[in-house]
Parts: C-alpha cells; sequence; structure tokens
C-alpha cells in the first residue's frame, strides 16, 4: 500500500512539475510569436537580427534549450508515469496529448533552431534575413501552438489527478 501512495505521489509531483514548466515554456513561446516576431517587421530585419543575436542566439539558447528540455522530459514522464498507475481514462487522455504536443514542440524546435543559427553567417543582406525569419516565424508559431496546448492539457490531468 506504501509503494502506492508513492507512486501516486510520484506521478503528482511530475503532472505539478511538468505543468510548471509547459506553463513557462507556453508563456515564453507566445511572448516571442505575438511580440517579438512582428517587431521585425516595424524595426527592420537588421535591427531585428542584432537584437536577436545579442537575446535569443546568446543567453535565450541556454534558457530556451533547458526550458524545453525540462519540460519535454518531465511532460513524457508525467504520460508514462501515468500509464504504468493505471490512471482514470480521461486523465490518461490529457497526459498523451500533453506528451504528443512535447513531441511536436520538440520537432517545431528541431526545425527552428538549425535556421536561427543561419542569422549569424547573413550579416545586413535583408532580403535573406527575411526569408530565414519568415521561416523561422513559421516553425516557431506551431511551437507556439502545441506548447499552449501542452500546458493546458497538463493542467487539466492535474485538476483531474489532484
Amino acid at each position: 500500500m506504501e509503494y502506492l501512495d508513492e507512486m501516486t505521489d510520484l506521478l503528482f509531483s511530475l503532472v505539478i512539475s511538468a505543468t510548471i514548466l509547459d506553463g513557462i515554456l507556453a508563456g515564453a513561446g507566445l511572448d516571442q510569436v505575438v511580440k517579438q516576431l512582428p517587431a521585425r517587421r516595424k524595426i527592420g530585419m537588421v535591427g531585428y537580427s542584432r537584437y536577436f543575436m545579442a537575446a535569443d542566439l546568446a543567453n535565450g539558447r541556454f534558457w530556451y534549450g533547458t526550458l524545453g528540455i525540462l519540460a519535454y522530459v518531465l511532460t513524457v514522464g508525467s504520460a508514462v508515469a501515468g500509464y504504468l498507475q493505471n490512471v482514470e481514462p480521461s486523465a490518461m487522455t490529457l497526459l498523451s496529448i500533453a506528451a504528443t504536443m512535447a513531441l511536436i514542440h520538440a520537432f517545431g524546435t528541431g526545425r527552428a533552431a538549425p535556421t536561427a543559427f543561419k542569422v549569424r553567417d547573413v550579416g545586413n543582406d535583408e532580403t535573406t534575413l527575411t526569408k530565414i525569419f519568415d521561416q523561422f516565424s513559421k516553425w516557431t508559431s506551431l511551437r507556439g501552438v502545441a506548447g499552449v496546448l501542452m500546458f493546458l492539457t497538463s493542467l487539466w490531468a492535474l485538476v483531474i489527478i489532484a
């Protein structure tokens, strides 16, 4: 009986941790999609490129990378723990959706990150910068949607499990 209580506590801790990190990741993604990326059209590609390199390609790469990896591991881990504990079907469905969104987010990041690093090699070529940032924006928008869905389904699962 004590073993089951420990497993339930582990699942609850995983889902809480995943939900918190999913929320931070979703917020960071929305900030980028809603506020940062549209600014490139107002300040110009060269100015935005300088900002992007000073922020996202500097400290941002460690922030986003660490946050993303931790959120993915905890979200997928929550789904695995839920499956192993035979949680109620509605919670398991939500945990599975959150894990799927984590994988979609990771896929989008796998496409967005290499695109972002191309900015360093372009210099002040506005046409090339526009193409790079438009492609980056597409993948970041996918990540934004997946991140929000990952957070909302984790939160909903947490409410059911609690």
